[in-house]
Protein backbone atom coordinates (compact mmCIF):
# COMPACT_ATOMS: atom_id res chain seq x y z
CA UNK A 1 0.00 0.00 0.00
CA UNK A 2 1.33 3.27 -0.45
CA UNK A 3 2.01 5.79 2.43
CA UNK A 4 -0.42 6.66 4.62
CA UNK A 5 -3.09 9.20 3.62
CA UNK A 6 -0.67 10.42 0.53
CA UNK A 7 -2.20 11.57 -2.45
CA UNK A 8 -5.18 11.27 -2.80
CA UNK A 9 -8.00 10.33 0.13
CA UNK A 10 -11.68 11.22 -0.51
CA UNK A 11 -13.71 11.85 1.85
CA UNK A 12 -16.92 9.04 1.72
CA UNK A 13 -20.31 10.04 1.29
CA UNK A 14 -22.93 8.35 4.51
CA UNK A 15 -25.77 6.74 1.94
CA UNK A 16 -29.48 7.09 2.78
CA UNK A 17 -32.14 4.78 1.24
CA UNK A 18 -35.15 6.93 0.33
CA UNK A 19 -36.73 6.32 3.61
CA UNK A 20 -34.05 7.96 5.25
CA UNK A 21 -32.33 4.60 6.74
CA UNK A 22 -28.73 4.53 6.55
CA UNK A 23 -27.65 2.56 3.16
CA UNK A 24 -24.72 0.08 5.00
CA UNK A 25 -24.75 -2.02 1.43
CA UNK A 26 -24.68 1.12 -0.24
CA UNK A 27 -21.27 2.63 2.07
CA UNK A 28 -19.78 -0.46 1.05
CA UNK A 29 -20.34 -0.43 -2.85
CA UNK A 30 -18.93 3.31 -2.23
CA UNK A 31 -15.67 1.89 -0.39
CA UNK A 32 -15.16 -0.61 -3.37
CA UNK A 33 -15.74 2.55 -5.76
CA UNK A 34 -13.33 4.71 -4.15
CA UNK A 35 -10.54 1.71 -4.42
CA UNK A 36 -10.84 0.25 -7.59
CA UNK A 37 -10.68 4.11 -8.76
CA UNK A 38 -7.00 3.60 -6.99
CA UNK A 39 -7.49 5.26 -3.64
CA UNK A 40 -5.50 3.83 -0.88
CA UNK A 41 -6.58 6.09 1.87
CA UNK A 42 -10.47 6.48 3.32
CA UNK A 43 -11.75 8.97 5.64
CA UNK A 44 -15.44 8.92 6.69
CA UNK A 45 -17.32 10.95 9.34
CA UNK A 46 -15.74 14.47 7.86
CA UNK A 47 -18.56 16.98 6.77
CA UNK A 48 -19.30 15.52 3.36
CA UNK A 49 -20.48 11.80 5.76
CA UNK A 50 -23.53 14.05 7.21
CA UNK A 51 -22.02 12.85 10.83
CA UNK A 52 -24.04 15.52 12.73
CA UNK A 53 -26.99 14.14 11.19
CA UNK A 54 -26.27 10.37 12.03
CA UNK A 55 -27.54 9.09 15.83
CA UNK A 56 -25.59 7.70 17.94
CA UNK A 57 -26.15 4.23 17.07
CA UNK A 58 -25.94 5.16 13.31
CA UNK A 59 -22.68 6.78 13.86
CA UNK A 60 -21.18 2.84 15.20
CA UNK A 61 -23.10 0.75 12.97
CA UNK A 62 -21.75 2.87 10.14
CA UNK A 63 -18.08 2.71 11.28
CA UNK A 64 -18.39 -0.80 11.72
CA UNK A 65 -19.46 -1.02 8.32
CA UNK A 66 -17.03 1.13 6.64
CA UNK A 67 -14.03 -0.24 8.81
CA UNK A 68 -14.67 -4.06 7.58
CA UNK A 69 -15.32 -2.88 4.29
CA UNK A 70 -11.89 -0.93 3.94
CA UNK A 71 -9.39 -3.46 6.45
CA UNK A 72 -6.53 -4.30 4.77
CA UNK A 73 -7.26 -2.45 1.53
CA UNK A 74 -6.95 0.49 2.32
CA UNK A 75 -5.71 3.46 5.27
CA UNK A 76 -8.59 4.95 7.15
CA UNK A 77 -9.16 7.99 8.67
CA UNK A 78 -12.12 9.24 11.21
CA UNK A 79 -13.81 12.10 11.85
CA UNK A 80 -14.51 12.78 16.20
CA UNK A 81 -17.39 15.43 15.62
CA UNK A 82 -18.32 15.67 18.97
CA UNK A 83 -19.35 18.18 21.66
CA UNK A 84 -18.07 17.34 25.05
CA UNK A 85 -14.31 15.81 25.62
CA UNK A 86 -15.98 12.79 26.84
CA UNK A 87 -17.77 11.76 23.75
CA UNK A 88 -15.22 13.48 21.65
CA UNK A 89 -12.59 11.07 23.63
CA UNK A 90 -15.04 8.12 23.77
CA UNK A 91 -15.66 7.94 19.97
CA UNK A 92 -11.80 8.48 19.33
CA UNK A 93 -11.17 5.28 21.23
CA UNK A 94 -13.58 3.16 19.56
CA UNK A 95 -12.80 4.02 16.49
CA UNK A 96 -8.81 2.98 17.21
CA UNK A 97 -9.79 -0.23 18.91
CA UNK A 98 -12.42 -0.93 15.39
CA UNK A 99 -8.82 -0.61 13.86
CA UNK A 100 -8.56 3.09 12.26
CA UNK A 101 -4.98 4.09 11.15
CA UNK A 102 -5.78 7.99 11.78
CA UNK A 103 -8.44 10.59 13.59
CA UNK A 104 -9.74 13.70 12.06
CA UNK A 105 -10.33 16.27 15.19
CA UNK A 106 -12.98 19.20 14.65
CA UNK A 107 -13.97 22.25 17.45
CA UNK A 108 -16.95 21.01 18.92
CA UNK A 109 -20.49 22.52 17.91
CA UNK A 110 -21.61 24.56 20.55
CA UNK A 111 -19.87 27.02 22.42
CA UNK A 112 -16.45 26.25 20.73
CA UNK A 113 -13.77 27.19 23.19
CA UNK A 114 -10.81 29.17 21.58
CA UNK A 115 -6.79 29.97 22.45
CA UNK A 116 -5.93 28.15 25.51
CA UNK A 117 -9.10 26.56 26.10
CA UNK A 118 -9.28 24.79 22.55
CA UNK A 119 -5.79 23.87 22.54
CA UNK A 120 -6.22 21.38 25.89
CA UNK A 121 -9.45 20.60 24.17
CA UNK A 122 -7.71 18.69 21.32
CA UNK A 123 -4.85 17.16 23.80
CA UNK A 124 -7.25 15.80 25.65
CA UNK A 125 -8.63 13.97 22.55
CA UNK A 126 -5.40 13.13 21.06
CA UNK A 127 -4.42 11.86 24.26
CA UNK A 128 -6.68 9.16 24.31
CA UNK A 129 -5.49 6.96 21.65
CA UNK A 130 -1.98 5.87 20.00
CA UNK A 131 -2.97 6.70 16.13
CA UNK A 132 -2.05 9.77 14.63
CA UNK A 133 -4.26 12.57 14.49
CA UNK A 134 -5.41 15.26 11.87
CA UNK A 135 -6.54 19.59 12.73
CA UNK A 136 -9.77 20.29 10.59
CA UNK A 137 -8.64 23.58 9.62
CA UNK A 138 -12.31 25.23 8.34
CA UNK A 139 -13.61 27.77 9.57
CA UNK A 140 -15.96 27.86 6.85
CA UNK A 141 -17.60 24.68 8.51
CA UNK A 142 -16.76 24.75 11.84
CA UNK A 143 -17.08 28.66 12.85
CA UNK A 144 -13.20 28.35 14.25
CA UNK A 145 -10.74 30.22 12.92
CA UNK A 146 -6.86 29.36 14.25
CA UNK A 147 -3.55 31.05 13.30
CA UNK A 148 -0.63 29.07 11.70
CA UNK A 149 1.19 29.84 15.22
CA UNK A 150 -1.55 28.10 16.59
CA UNK A 151 -0.90 25.14 14.62
CA UNK A 152 2.57 25.35 14.97
CA UNK A 153 2.00 25.36 18.41
CA UNK A 154 0.11 22.09 18.61
CA UNK A 155 2.83 20.03 16.97
CA UNK A 156 5.25 20.56 19.83
CA UNK A 157 1.82 19.91 22.52
CA UNK A 158 0.52 16.57 20.76
CA UNK A 159 2.97 14.37 19.53
CA UNK A 160 1.00 12.20 17.29
CA UNK A 161 -0.76 15.24 15.65
CA UNK A 162 0.91 14.48 12.20
CA UNK A 163 -1.48 16.03 9.59
CA UNK A 164 -3.43 19.01 9.31
CA UNK A 165 -6.36 19.18 6.57
CA UNK A 166 -6.29 23.03 5.76
CA UNK A 167 -9.37 24.91 4.59
CA UNK A 168 -8.32 28.00 5.79
CA UNK A 169 -8.86 31.03 4.05
CA UNK A 170 -6.09 31.48 1.39
CA UNK A 171 -4.93 27.57 2.09
CA UNK A 172 -2.02 27.29 0.15
CA UNK A 173 -0.08 30.28 1.62
CA UNK A 174 -0.65 28.25 4.83
CA UNK A 175 0.33 25.01 3.19
CA UNK A 176 3.42 26.86 2.42
CA UNK A 177 3.89 28.06 6.16
CA UNK A 178 3.62 25.26 7.33
CA UNK A 179 5.61 22.85 5.67
CA UNK A 180 8.49 25.71 6.35
CA UNK A 181 7.91 25.85 10.09
CA UNK A 182 7.24 22.10 10.73
CA UNK A 183 10.25 20.93 7.88
CA UNK A 184 7.18 18.74 6.81
CA UNK A 185 6.90 17.01 9.91
CA UNK A 186 3.00 18.08 9.62
CA UNK A 187 1.62 17.05 6.55
CA UNK A 188 -1.00 19.32 4.85
CA UNK A 189 -3.99 17.93 3.28
CA UNK A 190 -5.99 20.16 0.47
CA UNK A 191 -9.70 20.06 1.13
CA UNK A 192 -12.08 22.73 -0.33
CA UNK A 193 -13.22 19.93 -2.58
CA UNK A 194 -10.18 19.97 -4.19
CA UNK A 195 -10.25 23.13 -5.99
CA UNK A 196 -6.68 24.33 -5.09
CA UNK A 197 -5.39 20.59 -6.02
CA UNK A 198 -2.52 21.46 -8.32
CA UNK A 199 -1.22 24.88 -6.62
CA UNK A 200 -1.43 22.47 -3.09
CA UNK A 201 0.86 19.86 -4.61
CA UNK A 202 3.09 22.42 -5.93
CA UNK A 203 3.66 23.79 -2.46
CA UNK A 204 4.12 20.36 -0.44
CA UNK A 205 0.89 19.65 0.38
CA UNK A 206 0.80 15.71 1.16
CA UNK A 207 -2.78 15.12 -0.21
CA UNK A 208 -5.94 16.19 -1.55
CA UNK A 209 -9.33 14.88 0.23
CA UNK A 210 -11.83 15.74 -2.20
CA UNK A 211 -15.68 14.33 -2.12
CA UNK A 212 -15.72 10.39 -4.07
CA UNK A 213 -17.80 10.77 -6.54
CA UNK A 214 -15.33 11.70 -8.94
CA UNK A 215 -12.26 10.65 -7.33
CA UNK A 216 -10.81 8.96 -10.44
CA UNK A 217 -9.82 11.97 -12.12
CA UNK A 218 -8.02 13.10 -8.80
CA UNK A 219 -5.79 10.01 -9.10
CA UNK A 220 -4.96 10.63 -12.19
CA UNK A 221 -4.23 14.26 -11.65
CA UNK A 222 -2.22 13.30 -8.45
CA UNK A 223 -0.26 9.95 -10.81
CA UNK A 224 0.71 12.82 -13.61
CA UNK A 225 1.71 15.26 -10.79
CA UNK A 226 3.76 12.49 -8.91
CA UNK A 227 5.44 11.61 -12.32
CA UNK A 228 6.78 15.13 -12.95
CA UNK A 229 3.83 16.11 -15.58
CA UNK A 230 2.78 18.96 -14.72
CA UNK A 231 1.10 20.09 -17.70
CA UNK A 232 -1.14 16.86 -17.40
CA UNK A 233 -1.82 17.27 -14.78
CA UNK A 234 -2.74 21.07 -15.40
CA UNK A 235 -4.98 19.76 -18.15
CA UNK A 236 -6.88 17.24 -16.02
CA UNK A 237 -7.35 19.84 -13.37
CA UNK A 238 -8.56 22.51 -15.85
CA UNK A 239 -10.99 19.86 -16.91
CA UNK A 240 -12.31 18.98 -13.21
CA UNK A 241 -12.53 23.20 -12.81
CA UNK A 242 -16.51 23.89 -13.51
CA UNK A 243 -17.71 20.43 -12.00
CA UNK A 244 -15.20 21.64 -8.83
CA UNK A 245 -16.45 24.90 -8.13
CA UNK A 246 -20.27 23.83 -9.32
CA UNK A 247 -20.22 21.41 -6.34
CA UNK A 248 -18.61 24.22 -4.26
CA UNK A 249 -21.98 26.84 -3.56
CA UNK A 250 -22.46 25.33 -0.19
CA UNK A 251 -21.66 22.09 2.02
CA UNK A 252 -25.26 21.07 1.64
CA UNK A 253 -25.08 21.57 -2.05
CA UNK A 254 -21.91 19.91 -2.58
CA UNK A 255 -23.27 16.74 -0.48
CA UNK A 256 -25.83 16.60 -2.87
CA UNK A 257 -24.32 16.49 -5.90
CA UNK A 258 -22.13 14.38 -4.82
CA UNK A 259 -24.68 11.42 -4.37
CA UNK A 260 -26.45 12.64 -7.14
CA UNK A 261 -23.38 11.24 -9.49
CA UNK A 262 -23.10 8.22 -6.90
CA UNK A 263 -26.31 7.56 -7.77
CA UNK A 264 -26.22 7.99 -11.73
CA UNK A 265 -23.08 6.00 -11.83
CA UNK A 266 -24.79 3.07 -9.78
CA UNK A 267 -23.06 3.08 -6.79
CA UNK A 268 -25.52 4.40 -4.55
CA UNK A 269 -29.50 3.53 -4.71
CA UNK A 270 -30.79 6.87 -3.53
CA UNK A 271 -30.10 10.32 -3.63
CA UNK A 272 -31.51 10.95 -0.24
CA UNK A 273 -30.14 13.79 2.25
CA UNK A 274 -31.33 14.05 5.73
CA UNK A 275 -32.68 17.41 7.05
CA UNK A 276 -32.00 19.86 7.49
CA UNK A 277 -30.41 19.36 3.65
CA UNK A 278 -30.62 20.29 0.57
CA UNK A 279 -32.67 18.87 -3.01
CA UNK A 280 -31.09 19.51 -6.12
CA UNK A 281 -34.08 21.15 -8.33
CA UNK A 282 -34.73 20.54 -12.33
CA UNK A 283 -31.92 23.17 -13.58
CA UNK A 284 -29.21 22.34 -10.78
CA UNK A 285 -29.72 18.43 -11.95
CA UNK A 286 -29.17 19.17 -16.27
CA UNK A 287 -26.58 21.70 -14.90
CA UNK A 288 -24.69 18.80 -13.23
CA UNK A 289 -25.00 16.27 -15.62
CA UNK A 290 -23.54 18.20 -17.99
CA UNK A 291 -20.42 19.00 -16.33
CA UNK A 292 -20.27 15.72 -15.50
CA UNK A 293 -20.92 14.63 -19.11
CA UNK A 294 -18.18 17.06 -20.54
CA UNK A 295 -15.45 15.52 -17.76
CA UNK A 296 -16.55 11.84 -18.90
CA UNK A 297 -15.99 13.05 -23.05
CA UNK A 298 -12.53 15.11 -21.92
CA UNK A 299 -11.26 11.55 -20.23
CA UNK A 300 -12.38 9.02 -22.49
CA UNK A 301 -10.59 11.55 -25.41
CA UNK A 302 -7.57 11.67 -23.37
CA UNK A 303 -7.70 8.40 -23.03
CA UNK A 304 -7.97 7.61 -26.90
CA UNK A 305 -4.73 9.92 -27.41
Amino acid sequence: MDEPFQGVCPVLNTPFKDNGDVDHEGLVNIVDYAIDKGCRSLSIFAMNSEPTKLTPSEKIETLDTFMNAAKGRAHTAIGVIEDSVKGAQEMARLAEEKGADALILFPPGRVPPQGERFAKFLEAIAGEVSIPVMYQDAPRTTGVSVSTEFLIDLTRRIPNLKYSKVECPVPVRRIDELQEATGGALRCMSGNGGIYTVDAFRRGAWAVMPGVAVVDRFVELYRSFAAGNLDGARDIFENMMPLLWFEDQSLEFFIACEKQILFDRGVIGSTHVRENGLRLNAFDLDELRALVGRLQGASASAAAA
